[in-house]
């Protein structure tokens, strides 16, 4: 990632140059809040939108594990809020669903924020909306 940023920082600096430190500073300033407002714009947009809840990379994520739904096996319901989920590789995932939140045996909503495709197939089950 370091990488990245430093060949970001590169490139702002080859059309500054030949500039004094004065107006180098002030150019690659003012370019990176150039950056800023242009995200915020892009961001503001999106929070706007009435029929969207999220951005349009976590909507294609949502609609990856939508789609991966598919690819499970059987469910086996524990309890009221317990489900337990076989693949085709017989693999288990255990899905706790209560009021205050969801947790799975993946670990997907804690690690990126996101519902995996166990904890979707169980909403669903329950009738509940994973968005």
């Amino acid at each position: 990632m370091m990488t990245n940023v430093s060949e970001s920082f590169n490139g702002v600096l080859k059309r500054v140059r030949g500039l004094p430190i004065q107006a180098l500073v002030s150019t690659i300033f003012y370019h990176y809040i150039a950056l800023f407002l242009k995200t915020c714009e892009g961001a503001l947009k999106w929070e706007s939108d009435v029929v969207f809840r999220f951005a349009p990379e976590v909507l294609t994520m949502l609609g990856n594990r939508e789609a991966a739904t598919r690819n499970l096996c059987w469910l086996v319901q524990l309890n009221h809020t317990e489900f337990s989920y076989y693949d085709d590789k017989n693999i288990a995932h255990r899905v706790l669903l209560t009021d205050d939140g969801c947790s799975c045996s993946c670990h997907s909503m804690v690690l990126y924020h996101v519902p995996c495709a166990h904890m979707i197939v169980s909403l669903a089950s329950r009738c509940v909306l994973h968005e």
